[in-house]
């Protein structure tokens, strides 16, 4: 078996939540491992792990695991172990294929991260949307606690446009726990929390969540800046003056959340702006967020930025 990442330099040294890279590796590893002592063979990617039965697990929920462990990486065989165990306890085989009734009754719009999704996803979702920023919008079905992406063979069995009005329709009354409004003496921001995995998801219907939104003074020819540092956490804010401040602010506390939080989805800042994603950051060789402003931002904000913002 010829592993598909390597040490070194290449594309699959990607590092994991909350994890430098020789962890990351580690983490591969001992997954890797771990399903070879439970008889299960597996091909291993740098962001998931395949295996021969056609089954798929994703790194970076253990990853975020193993970096809360409070047993620190000697308890990372023990922690993966008994991920692996419960996973396998409830879902002890491939699963059996979706009828269209059960399509009809859970189906869900997630967003989802391009570089996160496997190699063949170009030719098995097909239907997905990019919406822009490195983000997506694609359909999957929830049963309880598992989450399964839907492949374009799913779909077709009861129809793009059906399954979309569907997953929008579940989407939009997923209900979200907490509201916190972060008051400084810059104006709020908006943080979203709940136990439900779609809140980050929420993005996708962005306009119904910002009518929610006490107090928010949103232009819509400015937009917001938004993280979704993992599935569980939606956070907002309006580009207006404080701009500026702002965006070292909310950088701060995605790479926090998402390094240190369960289900991490993603590390960037992004902003919104009627209807279009940009991202707004870019993660360098050493794992550090930096801004990367693209030119349609810096052409909106340029008569907003207040050059007395402090941003220390």
């Amino acid at each position: 078996m010829k592993d598909t990442w390597h040490t070194g330099t290449g594309a699959f040294d990607a590092r994991l939540s909350g994890l430098t890279v020789r962890q990351s590796q580690q983490v591969r590893d001992l997954m890797r491992t771990a399903l070879a002592e439970r008889g299960i063979e597996v091909v291993v990617h740098a962001s998931h792990l395949n295996t021969a039965d056609g089954r798929q697990f994703g790194l970076d929920t253990i990853a975020s695991l193993c970096h809360n462990a409070s047993g620190g990486e000697a308890s990372w065989p023990q922690v993966i172990g008994g991920f692996l165990d419960d996973a396998l306890t409830r879902f002890p085989q491939e699963p059996p294929a979706l009828t269209a009734e059960e399509l009809r009754s859970g189906t869900y719009l997630r967003l989802a991260m391009v570089e996160a999704m496997p190699a063949e996803w170009a030719s098995s979702y097909r239907y997905a949307r990019r919406l822009g920023g490195g983000l997506m919008e694609l359909l999957v079905h929830r049963d309880g606690d598992f989450v399964r992406w839907l492949r374009d063979e799913d779909v077709a069995l009861v129809g793009l446009d059906e399954l979309i009005t569907i997953g929008l329709t579940n989407l939009l009354a997923a209900e979200f726990d907490y509201l916190d409004v972060l008051v400084s003496e810059h104006g709020p921001s908006y943080w979203i929390r709940g136990e439900s995995g779609f809140v980050a998801s929420q993005l996708l219907v962005l306009p119904e969540i910002l009518r929610l939104l006490p107090c928010a003074e949103i232009t819509p020819a400015h937009g917001v800046l938004v993280a979704v540092p993992t599935r569980h956490d939606l956070i907002v804010t309006p580009v207006d003056s404080a701009v500026v401040w702002h965006l070292a602010k909310l950088m701060s506390l995605s790479t926090q959340e998402f390094n240190n939080g369960v289900a991490p989805l993603s590390p960037h800042l992004y902003w919104w702006c009627e209807g279009a994603v940009h991202r707004l950051t870019e993660v360098d060789r050493t794992g550090t967020l930096e801004p990367a402003l693209p030119d349609e931002f810096l052409a909106v904000t340029e008569g907003l930025w207040d050059d007395t913002t402090d941003v220390a």
